[in-house]
C-alpha cells in the first residue's frame, strides 16, 4: 500500500502592490504643460508589439492594458491641473452619443414647435433651446503613442539542487524583461517632438523539495511542495511606462 500527498503553494504573503505615478513623471509633465504651450494630450493607442505568449497557455504574457495605465499615470501625475487629459480610444462612442443627442434635441424641437400657434411656428424653427445641451468636443493638442516592444525571456535562469536518501531540494530563478516606447506627436504639425524608452524586469523564484521514502515494507510516503514567487507583470509594464513618459516629457 502506497501513501502519497502533493502540496503546491503560491506565495500570497507579500502586500498588495498599488500603482502610483512617480514624482518624476509628475515634474516632467507639469513642466511640459507650464511654458506658453496647448495643455491637452490623449493617448491615441499603445500596442503590444511582441506577440509574446505565456508559456504553455494563449494568453498573452503582457497585460493588453497600457493605454488605462498610460491615462492613469497622466491622470495621477497632473496634480496642478496643469493639463487635460482626453479620451480618444471611446472616440466613436462619444460621436454616437452625441448624434443620439441631436436626435433628441430635433425631436424636441418639433414637438415644441407643433404644439406652437401656427403663426409662431417659422419663427420658433431653429431657435427652441435644446433638451440637451452639449459643449464642443475639444480638439486634442497632442497625442502620445506607445508600444510594448520587447518582452524577453529567460535573460537569467538559474537552478540548483540536492539529494540524498530519498530527500530531495532544489530552487530556481529566472529574469524576464518587458520594454516599452512612447512617442509624443504635435497634432498641428504632425511632428514627432519626443520619444521615451524603458524597460523592467520580471523576476520569477521556486524554491521546493520532496521526500520519497519507505515508512514500512508495504507503505510509501512522498511528500512534495513547492513554493512559487512571480513579480506582477503589470506592476513591472506600470513602471516601464512611468519612466519612458519621464524620459519623453523631458526630451523635449
Amino acid at each position: 500500500m502506497a501513501a502519497s500527498r502533493h502540496q503546491q503553494v503560491s506565495d500570497q504573503s507579500g502586500p498588495v502592490i498599488q500603482l502610483a505615478a512617480s514624482d518624476q513623471v509628475s515634474e516632467a509633465a507639469n513642466l511640459f504643460f507650464s511654458g506658453p504651450r496647448p495643455r491637452s494630450v490623449a493617448v491615441a493607442q499603445f500596442e503590444d508589439l511582441t506577440g509574446a505568449r505565456i508559456e504553455g497557455g494563449t494568453s498573452t504574457a503582457v497585460a493588453a492594458s497600457g493605454r488605462f495605465l498610460t491615462e492613469y499615470i497622466l491622470m495621477r501625475a497632473n496634480g496642478n491641473d496643469a493639463y487635460r487629459v482626453l479620451d480618444r480610444a471611446g472616440l466613436n462612442n462619444l460621436l454616437n452619443e452625441r448624434r443620439l443627442a441631436d436626435q433628441i434635441n430635433a425631436f424636441h424641437e418639433a414637438e415644441v414647435v407643433a404644439a406652437a400657434p401656427e403663426m409662431l411656428r417659422d419663427q420658433l424653427a431653429g431657435r427652441v433651446p435644446p433638451a440637451i445641451e452639449m459643449a464642443p468636443l475639444r480638439v486634442s493638442d497632442y497625442l502620445i503613442h506607445g508600444a510594448v516592444v520587447g518582452y524577453d525571456r529567460r535573460l537569467i535562469d538559474n537552478g540548483t539542487g540536492m539529494g540524498i536518501a530519498g530527500v530531495r531540494l532544489r530552487n530556481r530563478a529566472s529574469r524576464d524583461q518587458v520594454s516599452v516606447m512612447v512617442q509624443l506627436i504635435d497634432v498641428r504639425s504632425g511632428e514627432i517632438i519626443a520619444t521615451g524608452a524603458a524597460a523592467q524586469f520580471i523576476d520569477s523564484s521556486s524554491r521546493g523539495g520532496d521526500i520519497f521514502a519507505l515508512v514500512r515494507t508495504d507503505r510509501l510516503l512522498e511528500v512534495e511542495q513547492l513554493n512559487v514567487v512571480n513579480d506582477p507583470a503589470t506592476r513591472a509594464l506600470f513602471l516601464a511606462i512611468d519612466i519612458a513618459l519621464t524620459e519623453m516629457f523631458n526630451d523635449v
